[in-house]
């Protein structure tokens, strides 16, 4: 029988290592609550994770005050943990910077965690027209670094120590400490919270009239 279409497609996906699962992608900030150490709320990232098996993937970058974390997987799988994140005693606050659906290629080989103390002085100056920007080049930031861990093959105790040496290898992108604090003070980010309270609400969709054939006679001018 010979190879239909889809065939050909679903073979060239499966080789380049693309699932026909889809996927989403999460990219936050926060800071610890008081007495908070940065090792403790990696092993609670870890253990929180530990439902979904490997399924969910990322990276958690623990800076002097505060971190950044982008994690990916399945639609299914996401939302168990940002609930217990949400309600994580640990921080002081969370924030989401970003949240892409129907991703089809992943970034990070697996989730870890690394701690980096990073000095770059690239506080920006910005309106309100700069701030889509600002966010911007912080998320694609952490997927260069995911992209790097992948490309090298790390384990997550790899992954850790590279991301530490974070100036021989992503000097022109990493995520500082001056670039999380500028963004720890912007106003209108969404919390963790109030993102949940929309991202798994019900769509509630609105049918004019419950008649849908014929259509509507278009309109002639």
């Amino acid at each position: 029988m010979p190879a239909t279409l889809l065939d050909v497609l679903m073979e060239q996906r499966e080789s380049s290592g693309k699932g026909l699962q889809t996927m989403t992608r999460v990219c936050l900030m926060g800071r610890l609550a008081a007495g908070t150490t940065a090792p403790s709320f990696s092993s609670w990232c870890e253990k929180a994770l530990l439902p979904s098996g490997n399924s969910v993937t990322g990276l958690l970058v623990l800076l002097p005050e505060g971190w950044f974390q982008t994690i990916e997987g399945p639609a299914a799988d996401i939302p168990p943990f940002l609930q217990a994140l949400r309600h994580c005693s640990l921080l002081r606050s969370t924030t989401v910077l970003a949240c892409q659906e129907d991703v089809r290629t992943r970034y990070f080989p697996h989730w870890s965690s690394a701690q980096a103390v990073v000095v770059r002085s690239n506080y920006a100056e910005i309106d309100a027209d700069g701030l889509p920007k600002l966010i911007a080049d912080t998320v694609v930031a952490m997927l260069k670094i995911g992209k790097k861990l992948t490309a090298d093959r790390t384990s997550p105790a790899s992954a850790a120590k590279l991301v530490a040496s974070w100036e021989k290898h992503f000097a022109d992108f990493m995520p500082s400490n001056e670039r999380l604090a500028q963004l720890h003070e912007l106003e209108g980010l969404p919390s963790l919270a109030e993102f949940l309270d929309i991202f798994e609400s019900p769509v509630d969709v609105v049918v004019q009239s419950e008649e849908i054939w014929p259509p509507e006679r278009p309109v002639v001018y």
